[in-house]
């Protein structure tokens, strides 16, 4: 959508650095999502009468899903301080100030 009202090289320089946020953002949701999904399937599964080693592996991984959404989360956190910083804001100006006459 931005692509066709702003100019190319402040609006390339202010997308990549939100893109680049969603992307961190979307890996968390991510595995946060699987995460759930595989605590809930390891509750039905004991319910079920799943063996100790299926249940095991699950545990597993939903550990290394564990891993992978604290990664991001920092990720996440890092990229934000990047994205909120002055060269940000600048771009956001320039983006909004159009090009010039």
């Amino acid at each position: 959508m931005l692509r066709g009202v702003l100019t190319e090289r402040p609006r390339d320089a202010f997308l990549k650095r939100l893109k680049k946020l969603q992307d961190d953002l979307g890996e968390h949701q991510d595995a946060q999502v699987h995460v759930q999904q595989l605590r809930a399937m390891s509750r039905t599964l004991h319910d079920e009468g799943a063996t100790s080693d299926t249940l095991l592996a699950i545990g597993r991984l939903t550990e290394q899903m564990e891993q992978r959404r604290r990664d991001a989360r920092g990720a996440c956190a890092d990229r934000f301080a990047a994205y909120d910083a002055k060269a940000t804001r600048k771009a956001l100006a320039e983006l909004l100030r159009g090009p010039n006459p």
